[in-house]
């Protein structure tokens, strides 16, 4: 994640959607904890549970993008 968001933390960006230009490619990233963390402790599991569950949401958003709709009104959707 640190190097296509650095300087932020995982427990401030986890379950949100980026949009990033790298490689003259743009990019979505949806930061989330890794698997083994959620072993470990309650909040996060429910945390990486709720940001599991928006992958669907993104991946329609994302090809709903790639199709020329506007990124600011699917966003609002897909994270619902």
């Amino acid at each position: 994640m640190a190097k296509f968001l650095p300087d932020v933390k995982v427990s401030q960006v986890h379950g949100r959607l980026h949009k990033i230009k790298w490689n003259d490619q743009t990019l979505f990233i949806l930061p989330m904890y890794h698997p083994a963390a959620a072993l470990r402790a309650t909040k996060i599991k429910e945390s990486f549970i709720k940001d599991f569950a928006k992958i669907k949401k993104v991946i329609d958003f994302v090809e709903a993008a790639k199709e020329g709709e506007e990124f600011k009104e699917i966003v609002k959707e897909a994270l619902l």
